[in-house]
């Protein structure tokens, strides 16, 4: 039986009495004077699959077509629009025109398939192919520099965000993921977020852009048939694709899975890295793990520049000795601005509130009757149907945590409910869409409770929790960084503190100012304990991000000699009579040098009355050079030796 289907758009065939031959009045295509039928049924099949967004499937069903019939202008047609993520979809005016699921950097019009196509079509079918190929190749061009806009991603995490109309229980776990790896500073592709504000038809162009920069993929589930669910697929498909091409490391996909077995993955995701959800070792698994995947791929092409640290002599630079009473501008090694760390952090109450439908307004003014009547089960079911229909509506999204923890306002969540650590998503989640009079009681009591926590050992509760909130920008979590790094750093030896400051200090990261001011007090924390060892470890990534002045460069070297103290390191110096570390080219600016000087010539003075052999030292060091309190210096050191009396005058 002849099928009288168009195999495009699905629609039904009319037929063209003047040009005798079947056409679709929906996409304009027209069906090829002579098929055999068993041609027409396969491509009936193949393009079930393309209208279905399965193009993995209608690729092998067209593949297949083109072994049969090695003729067929449909088929080779059909791999072009599946090799491209393409299918027919409606326009506001009832027409089917072609829709962009996958972009690419490469044209349509260069495809070995649709040169194929019209070279084996018809006269009046080559010129629909080459219409719809020009149509289509607009579109990419204007997605493709969307994209070129999109900041670069750290991590892409895909998973199944709605089943029937309502959000999985996967989304909740991975917006828990989200949180977690932005407060460690990572730029992270999450849909329910990233999306937000964009259109259904322009969604292609930013996850097009997010798969192409992002060097890491998470693909979280707790079903295996949400792995192979149309819109997950297609976005591993499109990331193993790149892996294969080279363009992404061979280990930067992981499947995180919850509830079966890795047995069940899809051949292609076997072997595959995998970690298992809810592991007690989970958490720290996944950080290593993109902490790993993240940093190999920046290492390849940085966008985070290395700060050159170099203590020798630069060639054809004075050394300090040959200076003598000269500017000490010739000693300074010019230094590079702080490294970028490559993180974002969340602004709050910047969100504009979808508008509503007539119904979802319904729902929502009832929910808030039912609500101020504490009939908390009927408008929290009210208020699931309005966020279910639209996940960014903050009235809704804080109707449904109150109601949920059966209270009636923002207020009395915040004394009854926000110490429970299990409703971080769900609150984090109404912050990030909600106006900041919501938004910034909730941060603040998050910023109170983290203090509390540190301040009482609380080592499982802190790294929970200040890692969820402390990419945000807002005045109560910026105060909070300094505070909180205070009070850790004089808990350095406490059972358990280990785990929780170095989850702490990567969460820091999302402020480059706070993560480079708790480098510095975990250093001297650990100096000041003889942790050496230790403080060399943070030292380190100190000096990757960034520059010294003349009291950190100290501090490093004292650090590295095994001192307690910058002073104690001086004094070492001066009982040896070796300044050669302070010689030659310094990581330091001219004005850092300058402090350096004034520094030790203040020391100097000190040191007079009580160790004249060490300072006679110093101050052979320090006087041939010129630098601004130099000639105060002069006067203070003779004035100083002047009020010592000789031990001759003693006798």
């Amino acid at each position: 039986m002849e099928l009288n289907v168009c195999p495009i758009c699905g629609s039904n065939y009319d037929y063209d009495d003047a040009k005798k031959r079947y056409y679709c009045r929906y996409c304009g295509h027209l069906k090829p004077k002579e098929r055999p039928s068993e041609e027409e049924t396969l491509l009936s099949f193949a393009s079930q699959r393309l209208r279905l967004a399965d193009f993995d499937g209608a690729n092998e069903a067209y593949e297949d077509i083109v072994h049969r019939f090695p003729d067929s202008s449909e088929a080779h047609w059909g791999l072009a629009l599946s090799s491209y993520g393409i299918k027919y979809e409606d326009d506001y005016d009832g027409k089917k025109i072609p829709s962009c699921y996958s972009t690419s950097y490469e044209s349509l019009l260069e495809s070995p398939h649709y040169k194929k196509a019209i070279s084996l079509a018809d006269d009046e079918l080559r010129k629909w192919y080459e219409d719809q190929a020009k149509l289509i190749e607009k579109v990419r061009k204007e997605w493709v520099g969307k994209a070129e806009k999109e900041a670069p991603y750290d991590v892409f995490l895909s998973f199944k965000d709605t089943e029937d109309g309502k959000r999985t229980s996967d989304s909740y776990d991975a917006h828990e993921i989200y949180n977690q790896l932005t407060g460690l500073g990572y730029r992270v592709f999450f849909s329910r977020v990233s999306l937000q504000g964009k259109t259904g038809e322009n969604y292609e162009p930013y996850i097009f852009a997010a798969l192409n920069s992002a060097p890491c993929m998470l693909l979280f589930s707790s079903k295996p048939e949400y792995v192979t669910s149309t819109w997950v697929k297609n976005e591993w498909m499109r990331y193993l694709s790149r892996m294969k091409e080279g363009k992404k490391a061979s280990d930067s996909l992981c499947v995180i899975f919850k509830d079966f077995s890795p047995s069940s993955l899809p051949n292609s995701l076997k072997g595959k890295q995998n970690l298992k959800y809810g592991e007690i070792t989970f958490l720290e698994n996944l950080k290593d793990y993109v902490a790993k995947v993240v940093g190999e791929a920046k290492k390849k092409t940085p966008s985070m520049q290395r700060k050159e640290v170099a203590l020798a002599k630069k060639k054809g630079q004075k050394s300090i000795e040959a200076v003598k009473t000269e500017t000490l501008a010739s000693i300074a090694k010019k230094t590079s601005k702080r490294s970028s760390l490559d993180v974002e952090k969340r602004s709050v109450g910047q969100y504009s509130l979808p508008k509503l439908s007539a119904s979802e307004e319904s729902k929502l003014s009832q929910a808030d009757i039912y609500l101020s009547m504490k009939q908390f089960g009927k408008a929290h079911k009210l208020y699931e149907e309005v966020v279910s229909a639209s996940p960014q509506n903050a009235q809704a999204l804080q109707g449904r945590l109150l109601s949920a923890n059966k209270v009636c306002s923002i207020k009395e969540f915040i004394e009854n409910n926000l110490p429970d650590l299990h409703l971080i998503p769900e609150v984090l989640e109404l912050v990030q869409y909600a106006k900041k009079e919501v938004a910034f009681p909730l941060l603040e009591g998050y910023a109170e409770l983290t203090i509390s926590f540190a301040e009482a050992s609380d080592f499982p509760n802190l790294s929970k929790l200040y890692p969820a909130i402390a990419s945000f920008d807002m005045p109560a979590i910026n105060s909070l960084h300094k505070k909180l790094f205070s009070i850790l750093a004089e808990k350095l030896g406490e059972k358990k503190s280990h785990e929780a400051i170095e989850v702490c200090l990567s969460a820091s990261k999302s402020d480059p100012k706070n993560y480079q001011n708790a480098l510095k007090l975990l250093i001297a924390g650990y100096q000041k304990m003889g942790n050496f060892e230790k403080a060399k470890q943070l030292l380190a990534q100190y000096e990757e991000y960034f520059d010294y002045d003349a009291e950190d460069f100290l501090l490093s070297l004292a650090v590295k000699a095994g001192e307690t103290t910058k002073e104690n390191y001086v004094l070492s110096l001066a009982n040896r009579n070796d300044f050669s570390p302070l010689s030659g080219s310094l990581p330091l600016d001219e004005a850092g040098i300058d402090d350096l000087f004034r520094f030790l010539a203040s020391f100097v003075v000190f040191m007079i009355p009580t160790l004249p052999k060490q300072a006679a030292s110093l101050i052979q060091f320090v006087l041939p050079y010129s630098f601004s309190m130099r000639d105060d210096f002069i006067e203070m050191w003779i004035g100083a030796c002047y009020e010592k009396p000789s031990e001759e005058t003693e006798q």
